[in-house]
């Protein structure tokens, strides 16, 4: 009963507890349960064939023999070896008593002053990893059949988990080396994006300032290729980086409560010119159950749709391409009252392209790969669809797809999203109130290690009457911050000296610093550092490159909310436009050429901002205030209000010319 006590509980430790507690346990139990001085756990390197002692268990007042049993030959114990590669074990119940041919053992035994000895092998596969021994060093044991079994099971125990720990070892280190590697391509990453992100801001920054020049008419088309260029250089680098993303970890989800109806109605309209042009009849069907409120990652699921739409109208050449969304399950209702409700959307984008080889279907989603289609047309950059597969694939779905040659293809996939209700409007925040802001001399201190970045920042703010000082770090500007009060501070995030992340806890751990507005400039391609950033104090956040039309709104959102209460904005006097009303607007715009309106709902279509307000600069005849409207809704991107509301002049109105 003793003996299957002691094997229970060895193999109940070896079970639940790690490697060194239960080999110690299962050594204590043998050497307690036999009365030995000495219990060995000793492996065979069978490299050099040697025998290295690796954990020793040793009775009160016993001393230990760990330190000298390593390396020691296998030669030094041949009787003992030979024996325990085809028998259950080795059993001396007295040394003195060993047989002739086991004299050099018994050589080394006595040399040790061991008097019994009970040695069990440790085999895995048929492979003696090493052995288990049981010593005596007082006197003679007559150790029984009963006692090998036993000895026997823990030998087969501590081999089994033996292997199972080198196994986690290798396992754990293995881990550990991916996790290094993964930061270090983290650290890469954030990097890189600082150094290639940056420069691009002033390439496409400062072609945009430049095309605002009226003195620089004639160089627009010039501006025009830098601009595009820059625009087609950081789309290439944003998709490398986003990869790269994907595979270091770092890509997460960023769900909010979108319209899917206008995420769709948006698509239609982006794609609808491109597909004109090459007289391709563009469909997209919704079914009526479609939700228009769902809870997703908006971003993601729209550069899914855009990057196999973009596919099947480029490689389409007759025909048409169709984008098909339906529900694939009724609304299931939550715990939380039945508010919200989970379905599976289904999206389907068909074309009848040039279709795909069956062979070439596995090469479709690894990265830079291209099939020889994709290859004719020296087109993209072969990262789309394994960015849209790794998006999807977040979302919860997987992307398939079927294709004939010469007959089409087709692209699917269904994620999970949520229902939602309508959410209550925001108020749309316009760069026009700027104007109305010039009179208070607000002041905004800029914060960037790159002189460039600093020079197209203060160029842009002085050009709307604001009042501008820079600093190259985080310890300038906690200077000027102390010295000067701005009202604003644009602060980039990655800077030698000290870093915008640690300036702005410095001056947000001020009670005057709670009423600087702090925005947060980045060149990082982890859109997780938002939360990051914003936890540090920053009251915003902008990423690199990024519009002027951009940074304008934020400005005006901010200085909005945090003029004092006692002092209101009033209607300037010298504000330069007044409001117009929408009976004057369409009776203005039904004084335009109708051949200008027509080019107008054009680019509104291709969303085409500098073509708008080059459009809207090339019409002498538009009265000021019509022109500083159309602008400003050029620069806000919002084209379906431009659309619609000249479509709404051509319908109603006589056109003029």
């Amino acid at each position: 009963m003793e003996r299957e006590d002691c094997l229970r509980a060895i193999a109940r430790t070896l079970l639940e507890k790690d490697w060194a507690t239960a080999v110690h346990f299962a050594m204590e139990q043998l050497g307690l349960l036999f009365g030995c001085q000495r219990v060995h756990v000793i492996y065979h390197d069978p490299a050099k064939d040697c025998l290295h002692m690796a954990e020793e268990w040793c009775a009160v007042g016993t001393a230990p023999r760990l330190s000298t049993f390593q390396g020691v030959p296998v030669a030094t114990y041949p009787w003992i070896w030979a024996n325990l590669q085809d028998s259950d074990g080795v059993l001396v119940r007295d040394v003195e008593q060993m047989p002739p041919e086991a004299e050099m053992d018994k050589a080394s035994l006595q040399f040790d002053l061991v008097k019994s000895i009970l040695v069990v092998p440790m085999v895995k596969d048929a492979q003696v990893l090493g052995y288990i021994s049981l010593v005596h060093l007082h006197g003679n044991y007559g150790w029984n059949p009963e006692e090998l079994n036993l000895a026997k099971l823990v030998g087969q125990f501590l081999a089994i988990a033996q292997a199972r720990h080198q196994a986690e070892t290798t396992l754990t280190q293995a881990k550990e080396a991916a996790d290094a590697a993964n930061r270090a391509k983290t650290e890469f990453l954030a990097s890189i994006s600082h150094e290639l992100r940056t420069p691009l801001n002033a390439i496409i920054g400062f072609s945009q300032l430049l095309h605002r020049d009226p003195s620089l008419a004639p160089h627009r088309p010039t501006l025009d290729i830098i601009n595009r260029s820059g625009e087609h250089l950081l789309e290439l680098i944003n998709d490398i980086l986003e990869m790269s993303k994907i595979e270091a970890g770092r890509t997460t989800l960023n769900e909010k409560t979108i319209d899917c109806h206008r995420l769709l109605d948006n698509l239609q309209a982006l794609f609808q010119l491109r597909a004109q042009e090459k007289q391709l009849l563009l469909q997209v069907e919704r079914s009526p159950e479609v939700p228009q409120w769902i809870k997703t990652d908006g971003g993601k699921l729209r550069q899914v749709l855009i990057n196999l739409l973009a596919n099947a109208i480029k490689f389409t050449a007759q025909g048409g391409v169709t984008l098909k969304v339906k529900c694939l399950t009724p609304p299931t209702p939550q715990t939380n009252g039945g508010e919200e409700a989970s379905i599976w959307l289904h999206f389907l984008v068909s074309d009848t392209g040039a279709g795909i080889a069956s062979h070439e279907m596995d090469q479709l989603f690894v990265p830079f790969a291209q099939t020889e289609t994709g290859l004719k047309s020296c087109q993209g950059n072969g990262l789309g669809l394994p960015i849209s597969q790794k998006f999807v694939q977040l979302m919860g779905g997987q992307i398939q797809v079927r294709s004939k040659v010469n007959q089409g293809s087709t692209f699917f996939f269904a994620i999970p999203v949520q229902v939602m209700a309508a959410p209550n409007p925001t108020p749309e925040i316009s760069a026009a109130i700027l104007p109305s802001l010039d009179q208070y001399n607000q002041k905004i201190l800029v914060v960037d290690d790159r002189p460039e970045s600093r020079l197209l920042l203060c160029q842009l703010l002085t050009s709307l009457g604001f009042v501008v000082q820079e600093a190259e770090n985080g310890e300038m500007a906690i200077a000027l911050w102390e010295s000067w009060q701005p009202q604003v501070i644009l602060m980039d995030m990655q800077m030698p000296v000290l870093d915008g992340r640690s300036a702005t806890e410095k001056i947000k751990a001020s009670p005057q610093g709670q009423h600087t507005v702090v925005v947060a400039l980045t060149a990082s391609a982890f859109e997780e550092e938002r939360t990051e950033i914003l936890a540090s104090g920053c009251d915003d956040f902008l990423r690199k490159p990024f519009r002027p039309e951009e940074l304008i709104a934020l400005l005006a959102k901010h200085l909005a909310v945090s003029l004092p209460s006692q002092v209101q904005p009033q209607a300037s006097p010298l504000r330069p436009f007044p409001v117009i009303t929408a009976p004057s607007l369409l009776e203005q715009l039904a004084q335009t050429p109708l051949s200008w309106r027509q080019q107008m709902t054009k680019m509104a279509l291709e969303c085409n901002d500098d073509e708008l307000i080059a459009l809207v600069e090339s019409l002498p005849t538009l009265s000021p205030s019509l022109a500083h409207l159309l602008a400003t809704w050029a620069r806000e991107y919002r084209f379906e209000q431009i659309f619609l509301t000249i479509e709404s002049s051509l319908g109603e109105m006589t056109p003029v010319g």
